[in-house]
């Protein structure tokens, strides 16, 4: 289970111990939460938004991951692969359809009337 930090004197004891620093700037309360990973626990500490920046600053921890550009990266690079996947997926139809296209256009030379291709295209009986 996570621990909370109440005040910004707790979080810079930790803080030294701390493997990495995530900072995640969005939370439905209004807040941002600084949470700092030692070997054993997961320490939380709520701030107000525009004290991130100072308070991670103050922290100096080795690693910082910013987990909403993370999320963001992640959510871009799925929407690249669908939209990608999509196109791929239309141009196969596309493709399948030039294709039976392309051998009847050949199979009509110019100049010929149409009756005996018609005749040429019947099984015969």
């Amino acid at each position: 289970m996570p621990v909370e930090l109440y005040s910004l004197d707790e979080a810079l004891k930790v803080a030294p111990k701390a493997i990495e620093c995530r900072v995640k700037r969005t939370t439905r309360d209004g807040k941002a939460k600084v949470k700092l990973r030692t070997k054993r626990y997961l320490y939380t500490l709520k701030v107000d938004p525009s004290q991130v920046d100072d308070v991670v600053s103050k922290l100096g921890c080795k690693n910082v991951v910013d987990v909403d550009a993370e999320v963001a990266k992640r959510k871009k690079e799925r929407a690249e692969a669908r939209r990608v996947a999509k196109e791929k997926a239309e141009e196969k139809p596309a493709q399948a359809q030039q294709a039976t296209q392309q051998p009847q256009q050949e199979a009509k030379p110019e100049g010929e009337a149409s009756k005996p291709q018609e005749e040429a295209s019947k099984p015969p009986q």
